[in-house]
């Protein structure tokens, strides 16, 4: 300890201990260093009614949020971006001591010191947390269906390609949606992303997941080695997988450090078509409200859908027709 603050490699303990800890720096007003459990963040939490105004961040790798903790309300700024705890924690023994030495707000002091930390957290080459755990659960359709199907699976992935969807299987697609809340609760981007090709049913595959430091938890790096090792007797193959992860989707093997966090499955996966009977919007179903073409008008839609008992849960026939467990039969004509 210092007079004030923990130093990093005791907090750095404490984080791999994977135990939920929280301390308090002493002064005043209370602020508490918290440390999730399994280590998947960290972050400064202060009481909400000495904050009045909630500032954004405008960073990927950082967030401020109202939370309710133990049944009471408080602010937090926290990173779930493991590479980047030993620079966040320093940040946030800067922002206590701007308001309990300095005086200052806790808005002005997260404003204040975040804008000399901006061009260090942009310089770390990186996918966004919400597209990392999005690319790990694309990776995770597209182990299994390699698995199942053969190398040749690899050109069923068509999302990275600028297809529509993620995943096209003949007469199906497949949009793979990832979350870490607690329920199924999957973010939309647009209104056509749960709009089917024409001629072509879609399908969702909801994937519910936590971190994890289990056997069975990978990293998004041990997600795509696996896949790698799928495809490494097929070199054509494998080369065309390298191209997608990188020009696809931004992922490339020098920033592969940065993304230490491990997933895995909360819950089964769950498969939902999307069909009349989904909770959706779309172009057609907005112009049909509002009476006019929206296109030109409504832009940037995002939204949550919550799927909690849709669909079919993996393993069930209607899970495995679509998405198949083994290696299927090879049938003579």
């Amino acid at each position: 300890m210092t007079d004030r603050h923990i130093s990093w490699p005791n907090l750095r303990q404490l984080i791999e201990s994977g135990v939920p800890t929280r301390f308090h720096i002493p002064g005043e007003p209370r602020l508490d260093i918290m440390i999730e459990s399994g280590g998947s963040a960290v972050s400064l939490i202060i009481p909400h009614p000495i904050v009045k105004v909630v500032p954004p961040t405008r960073l990927e790798a950082i967030t401020t949020e109202a939370v309710r903790i133990e049944g009471e309300e408080y602010v937090r700024i926290a990173t779930h971006v493991r590479p980047l705890f030993q620079e966040f924690y320093l940040l946030l023994t800067e922002i206590a001591d701007s308001i309990q030495l300095d005086g200052k707000t806790f808005e002005t002091a997260v404003r204040s010191r975040l804008e000399s930390w901006k061009e260090l957290l942009r310089s770390v080459g990186m996918l966004s947390p919400e597209r990392q755990v999005g690319l790990w659960g694309e990776l995770w359709l597209l182990r299994r269906l390699i698995t199942s199907c053969g190398p040749e699976a690899l050109d069923s992935w068509t999302g990275p390609v600028a297809e529509p969807h993620d995943f096209r299987i003949g007469h199906t697609e497949l949009e793979v949606k990832t979350t870490r809340s607690r329920q199924r609760n999957h973010v939309i981007n647009g209104l056509d992303q749960l709009s089917p090709s024409e001629g072509l049913k879609l399908f969702l595959l909801a994937l519910h997941v936590e971190p994890a430091q289990t056997d069975d938890a990978m990293s998004l790096p041990q997600m795509v080695a696996v896949v790698r090792n799928t495809l490494d007797a097929e070199p054509d193959l494998l080369g065309d997988f390298e191209l997608i992860l990188r020009d696809g989707c931004g992922y490339y093997a020098k920033d592969e450090q940065n993304y230490g966090t491990q997933f895995r499955l909360r819950s089964a996966p769950m498969l939902v078509p999307v069909d009349a009977g989904f909770p959706r919007l779309t172009k057609k179903t907005l112009c049909d409200v509002v009476g006019m073409n929206v296109e030109q008008r409504i832009s940037d839609v995002r939204y949550t859908v919550n799927v909690d008992d849709f669909g079919s849960l993996d393993g069930t026939p209607d899970f495995l027709t679509i998405i198949p467990e083994q290696k299927a039969s090879i049938v003579e004509p």
